[in-house]
Formats: structure tokens, C-alpha cells, sequence
């Protein structure tokens, strides 16, 4: 049943690439063939694993982008993926939009789309209109959001990069409302000069049951010798956000502020270098996330649920820093090292990576992910994986 499984999905790629080919439409993407360890723990939110995690991973999964070429009048990004512990196929749609560039100032884009805004690799607090990163893998699966972009672009005027864009983003997934009424709205302008570039932009969400959501926020970074240095910050109230006590949920109304800032640096042609800090005006404290755990101890059944959906790692609490960096040692082998670390409850995780990319289109690397807790109370003691050791092999085209 399986290998019967895998041949269907085989057809399809077979039929998708033939028709795309009939009508000269642009086609990349990758194939990824994905095996892995797992090293469990028991958790409070995951105790005797509850959560029934497997010992192991298996993906088997394809990623295609067609585009119409000229001007990308449209674009479509997908990942189709059969999970071998699980014996599932999924399908998702990161990007499906249509664009219109021909007017001399105005633009169009509709659909599924990444907004992409901001100076950060990691972070984006001036950012509330796109879905938060993976920091486990942020470049790689980023989900786009259902939005209308419509962007006054004056750069033939001014000769130099100048725009406003203004943005309608429909209800998703994630939120609890799908009624467009509580679409969200954003407003962003950009100039570069110089080496510079600077963005203003703000939003405004009307929440169900909540009081609005609204954002103010600025972006700038400069080139310094090679030195690519950004900062970010954002002035903000996300009444929907839930904090925890001894006997309830609660919110809070106010202002806070996030700001993220990045350094970004070609050390040699073989080595690079990112340097992240995030502060979260939102994120819990030590006591506020003390709560958490106690609830998690004492009325599991009641909270699990909730406090489940707000434990993602690197939005938990107010500080954090990310580190990565990559060096050729060898030809055709390159080692990156990612480390993120949570400042305040002193929990991070630790991945290293081994690549080998001799083979033309062709990369395979070995992968470790090391959650580390320090015997703290963190998200990341939360979470109910040890470790994992990857095995991963894409092949581009």
C-alpha cells in the first residue's frame, strides 16, 4: 500500500511537469527526501507522551514554483508532502497570487502572498500582517497570507526605490473570525538612498470580543563597509493575547514595544555571519510564566489546550538573541551552526550542520537540533523533543 502510495505521487509530479511545459511556464523547485531520530521527553505538556510523538521522521516532499516569466504576472508556490511514520499525503499552498505591473505608479498584487517586510532574518516586530517564522527553519517554510497589495511605486520618477503600499489582509487559519469585517490593514511607505533604507508603516485589526489591534512601527538599515546593520521597532496593543494567573485567563490593553536588531556580514567569500537580537514587550516574565507551569501541574485537563497554542518558541518571553554562521571548510562542504537563546528563563537550542553540495543541483546534510533548558523552567523545557539527528537530500531544479 505504501509503495502504491509513493508511485501515485510520482505520476502526479510526472503530469504537473508535461502540462507545465506544454504552455512555457517558468518551473523550479525541490524535491526533499527527509529521515530522522527522535529523542523524546516527557514534558508538562506532553506527560507519558500524551502528544504521541514517534521515534522517528520520514517526509517525502515536493516543492514547485511556477511563475508566467515576464514581470511574474502570476505566481504560484506549493509543497506536496507524503509523511512515511504517518503514511499521510498534505498539501499546502504557501504562495498563489495574480499581479499587475504595467501602469506607470500603480501596482497590483491578489492572493496568497509573503509581504516580506522589515530588516530582520528571524524577527519582524514591525510585522504583525504576515505569519510569524519557524525559528527552527525560518527560510523555509513560510506560509503567505490571503491580502490585497496595492503599491505606488514612484522609482522611475525619483530614480531611486520609493513606494507606499497599502495592504488589506483577509481573516485565516489562525484566526478566530473568518468574517471580513475583521480583515486586517496595513499601511507602509519606503525610500533607499544611499545605502539607506527606512520604512513607516502601521495596522489596524478590529478584534472579535477584544478591543483593536493597532501597530506603529519603523524599519531602517545601512551598509557599513560590508557590514549590513538593521533596526526595527514597533509600538503596538494586541489586546487578544493571553496571559495566565493562578484562576484565570487574562489580557492586557496597553502599549508595548518590540524592536528587533540585526547584523548581517560576508566575513569571507566563504563564511557568513547573522546576528539577531529580539526584544518581546509582550512576552511573559518569569512570574507570568511560572503560572503557566503551575496551571500545567495542577489543572492540565482545564489549561492544556490554551497554553499549547500561545508556546512558541522565540515569541514566549521578552528577550532573546540568535546567532548563525557559515563556513565553507572544504569544496562543496560547508558547515552553518544556528544557535537561538532565551535570555531571560536561560533556554535556547543548539544546530549544527554539515552540507555537501558536490553533486550539480544536489545537497546533502546531516543535521543535529539540541533543545537546551538548563534545568529551567522555558519553552523549551515544555517541548517534548530531546533532540533530533536529520538526514536531509533535495535535488533542485
Amino acid at each position: 500500500m505504501q509503495n502504491k502510495t509513493i508511485k501515485i505521487f510520482f505520476v502526479k509530479i510526472v503530469i504537473i511537469v508535461f502540462v507545465l511545459q506544454i504552455y512555457s511556464i517558468d518551473f523550479s523547485g525541490n524535491l526533499e527526501l527527509l529521515f530522522g531520530s527522535i529523542e523524546k521527553k516527557d514534558t508538562l505538556l506532553s506527560p507519558n507522551n500524551i502528544l504521541s510523538i514517534s521515534d522517528y521522521t520520514g517526509l517525502l516532499e515536493l516543492k514547485t514554483n511556477l511563475n508566467s516569466g515576464y514581470k511574474k504576472m502570476f505566481n504560484i508556490e506549493t509543497r506536496a508532502r507524503y509523511d512515511f511514520v504517518t503514511k499521510k499525503e498534505n498539501f499546502y499552498c504557501d504562495q498563489a497570487y495574480v499581479s499587475y505591473e504595467d501602469m506607470k505608479y500603480l501596482k497590483f498584487r491578489i492572493g496568497r502572498q509573503r509581504l516580506g517586510f522589515g530588516t530582520g532574518y528571524l524577527w519582524n516586530p514591525v510585522n504583525d500582517l504576515d505569519v510569524n517564522k519557524d525559528i527552527y527553519n525560518p527560510a523555509k517554510y513560510v506560509e503567505g497570507v490571503d491580502a490585497i497589495r496595492c503599491n505606488f511605486d514612484f522609482t522611475s520618477k525619483y530614480l531611486k526605490p520609493t513606494n507606499i503600499s497599502i495592504i488589506f489582509v483577509l481573516p485565516n487559519k489562525y484566526d478566530n473570525n473568518l468574517d471580513l469585517n475583521y480583515s486586517k490593514v496595513g499601511i507602509q511607505s519606503y525610500i533607499f538612498r544611499d545605502g539607506i533604507e527606512f520604512g513607516l508603516l502601521g495596522s489596524y485589526n478590529k478584534n472579535l470580543g477584544f478591543q483593536d489591534s493597532i501597530l506603529y512601527g519603523l524599519f531602517s538599515s545601512i551598509d557599513l563597509y560590508g557590514t549590513i546593520v538593521g533596526l526595527e521597532t514597533a509600538i503596538s496593543k494586541k489586546p487578544n493575547i493571553k496571559y495566565f494567573s493562578k484562576d484565570r485567563i487574562y489580557y492586557k490593553t496597553d502599549f508595548h514595544i518590540q524592536t528587533g536588531f540585526n547584523i548581517n556580514r560576508r566575513i569571507t567569500d566563504k563564511s557568513f555571519l547573522i546576528i539577531e537580537y529580539f526584544y518581546n514587550g509582550f512576552g511573559y516574565d518569569k512570574n507570568e510564566f511560572n503560572e503557566i507551569t503551575k496551571l500545567l501541574k495542577q489543572q492540565f485537563n482545564l489549561y492544556a489546550v490554551d497554553i499549547i497554542n500561545i508556546i512558541k518558541p522565540g515569541y514566549v518571553s521578552k528577550n532573546y538573541f540568535f546567532l548563525s554562521f557559515s563556513y565553507e571548510i572544504f569544496n562543496e562542504i560547508t558547515v552553518t551552526t544556528n544557535v537561538i537563546s532565551n535570555i531571560d528563563l536561560y533556554g535556547g537550542f543548539f544546530n549544527p550542520q554539515l552540507i555537501w553540495s558536490k553533486f550539480k543541483n544536489t545537497s546533502i546534510s546531516l543535521e543535529w537540533i539540541r533543545n537546551i533548558t538548563l534545568d529551567q523552567e522555558n519553552e523549551f523545557s515544555l517541548i517534548p523533543y530531546e533532540q533530533y539527528l536529520l538526514l536531509r537530500v533535495q535535488q533542485y531544479f
